[in-house]
């Protein structure tokens, strides 16, 4: 049979429209046709795409219907919430290890005690555990805010929401800030019922209002996960609202403050962004919206903003025809080549929905259609990139199907680990810092700056979550920068922790005392001298020496000789201070002229403790006084 198709070329992409061809015999020939273009578009690099179920999820026990991206743990396994089935059908927590065994249902929810279809998906804290909302449900019927403890799988309510203060309806993903508190959205309540920004901390009853949301040109209703942006404030979209009532794109600070900074046209820029943004490793602002667009199939854009300069790229519109994804759900993920990929729940070779690639300057291509068969169909959620470089993520079925969890081998690297915030500005050694950032499960060192630029490992370190490291500043650690290390990659922290100097204990001098000069003379009235020397410690101060003169000394003070430091007569028992800048003292021995003795008598001195100071050897010194003349 003849084959008639059109050839055109769409913005950064190859895109063929088939006029005349059978359902069976299209397949296999958009098949080869998208890969040929894959090849092109790459230079001709062949490395395989590969996608790999590694569950198939039981509606009826395990849970169904996976909304937000699986999140990787601090213990290595993949961890993920479905908004139906369990034993209620009202939604399931579940992990599963990174290459598809031991899976288990962690808990199930039940309604009005633990709440019911979560459509937001669940973030681990510092503190070890996991935390989440559900969309309805609790006490009140409008969702909970509850946590998860990874080991026993047990859920406590921390909040319940009301639809008034702090909002309703949950639905994106929470986020931790740098403070230690839990950030996101209610989709509904507060004062205007528009939905409300909220922050908790990590134990029940302290779930309050950030900011409320206006509705008109602020937006309303959102639905999108929050994220916190390398300047501290918080970012996310309205699904509705703002000047063309078709979304917008909005930031809070950390004290509550709203700003609404771009509406949605439904234009090239595309309209009804479902679930927020992310920040690239370029620090610009990407994100996905469900309609609007060129081709009328949603958009992705780019969007960068600093110190109040907006602006946003149309990256790529979807098409709304078979061979292109339709119906994107899902949030992006850049991977480690430094791509956005994602899922969209529709479209692509067999209808299926697809996973897709675009580079941050929008070159796009469709690198996956499922196929409904054993790799599933309609994935709504996102992608998640795990430590081991692969690319998770899970279909919903469709009809009465079950879904999937996929791994897609894409022969990326490992994620580079980024050190984005210090989560404290000063440390000393020995004290424990924590952090934040992304992609630090599996970490194998975390090093500080050390004296010449050179890197000092600590020797006590721990991977809080995929997004907290904790460490111990170790001894030899300055002030500069943090670096974590995963996977044999290293990321850096864009400012330095500030290490207090460490305390320099003053060295004790050492003191010794020799004869300078052994012999005395009452004949000629030569002087004997010991001399009081300080070795190590610091010579810029001055330092007082206790001495006595020994017992067994034989000479007498006052009648056969007197004892001067410095013009200063001592006694028996004194001290001399060595001056500021000198390292010795001399003690001078001056025989006392007169009556002479038939043999020689001696002076003993011996040095005794005192502060700033400890004695060495020797320890103590002897003159002798003769009667002759001293010399020869």
């Amino acid at each position: 049979m003849l084959v008639f198709f059109d050839i055109s070329f769409f913005p950064d992409r190859l895109f063929t429209f088939l006029v005349v061809i059978p359902p069976l015999l299209r397949r296999c020939f958009v098949s080869g046709f998208i890969a040929a273009a894959a090849l092109l578009s790459s230079g001709g690099d062949a490395t395989a795409l590969t996608v790999t179920t590694i569950h198939t999820f039981t509606a009826a026990s395990e849970g169904n219907v996976t909304y937000p991206p699986l999140v990787q743990g601090a213990d290595g396994r993949l961890y993920g919430v479905n908004s139906t089935g369990g034993r209620a059908d009202l939604g399931t927590i579940f992990s599963l290890g990174l290459g598809g065994g031991s899976f288990d249902t962690l808990n199930v929810f039940t309604g009005t005690d633990k709440g019911s279809t979560p459509e937001g998906g669940i973030v681990q804290a510092r503190d070890g555990n996991f935390y989440g909302t559900t969309n309805a449900g609790g006490s009140n019927g409008y969702g909970t805010l509850y946590q998860m403890v990874p080991s026993t799988g047990k859920i406590n309510i921390l909040a319940q929401f009301d639809n008034t203060d702090p909002g309703g309806n949950p639905v994106g993903t929470l986020t931790e800030g740098v403070d230690g508190l839990l950030y996101g959205t209610a989709r509904y309540g507060g004062a205007n019922n528009y939905g409300t920004v909220f922050h908790s901390g990590l134990a029940a009853g302290t779930l309050t209002t950030l900011a409320g949301i206006t509705g008109g040109l602020a937006g309303y209703y959102p639905q999108s996960d929050l994220i916190q942006a390398t300047d501290g404030n918080f970012y996310g979209t309205t699904e509705q609202g703002g000047t063309y009532s078709l979304g917008t794109f909005f930031q809070v600070t950390p004290a509550g403050v709203y700003t609404t900074l771009y509406s949605f046209t439904g234009g090239a820029d595309g309209g009804r962004p479902l679930r927020g943004v992310v920040q690239g490793i370029d620090g610009l602002f990407y994100g996905v919206c469900n309609t609007g667009g060129t081709y009328g199939g949603g958009a992705i854009f780019r969007i960068a903003y600093l110190n109040t300069t907006f602006s946003l790229t149309s990256l790529y519109s979807f098409i709304p025809a078979v061979l292109d994804g339709s119906n994107a759900l899902g949030n992006l993920v850049q991977a480690s080549d430094g791509n956005f990929y994602g899922t969209t729940s529709g479209g692509g070779l067999n209808g299926d929905g697809t996973i897709y690639r675009v580079t941050p300057t929008g070159g796009y291509d469709v690198i996956y259609s499922f196929t409904d068969g054993t790799d599933g169909s309609a994935p709504v959620a996102g992608l998640t990139q795990a430590s081991d470089g692969k690319l998770y993520g899970t279909t919903a079925g469709k009809n009465s199907e079950a879904g999937t969890v996929f791994r897609l081998d894409a022969g990326l690297p490992a994620p580079i680990p980024r050190a984005k915030f210090l989560l404290q500005s000063n440390a000393s050694v020995g004290d424990t810092i924590l952090i934040k950032g992304d992609n630090f499960v599996g970490a194998t060192a975390v090093s500080f700056v050390g004296a010449g630029g050179t890197l000092v490992a600590s020797g006590s370190f721990a991977v809080l979550s995929k997004t907290v490291v904790q460490a111990v500043v170790p001894d030899g650690a300055v002030t500069g920068p943090v670096t974590v290390t995963a996977n044999g990659l290293s990321g850096t922290t864009p400012v330095s922790l500030v290490v207090a100097a460490v305390p320099v204990t003053p060295t004790k001098s050492t003191v010794t005392i020799t004869a300078a000069a052994p012999l005395a003379s009452k004949a000629d009235s030569t002087e004997g001298k010991f001399k009081v020397v300080r070795a190590n410690g610091d010579n810029s101060t001055a330092l007082t020496v206790n001495y006595k003169v020994r017992p067994k000394s034989t000479a007498i003070l006052h009648t056969d000789y007197n004892l001067i430091s410095k013009g200063k007569a001592l006694g028996l028992i004194g001290s001399v201070t060595i001056q500021p800048g000198k390292s010795s003292v001399a003690i001078k021995v001056i025989p006392v002229p007169g009556a002479t003795v038939s043999a020689a008598t001696t002076v003993v001195i011996k040095l005794t403790a005192g502060d700033g100071y400890s004695t060495g050897t020797p320890i103590k010194g002897t003159v002798q006084i003769v009667s002759s003349p001293a010399g020869p």
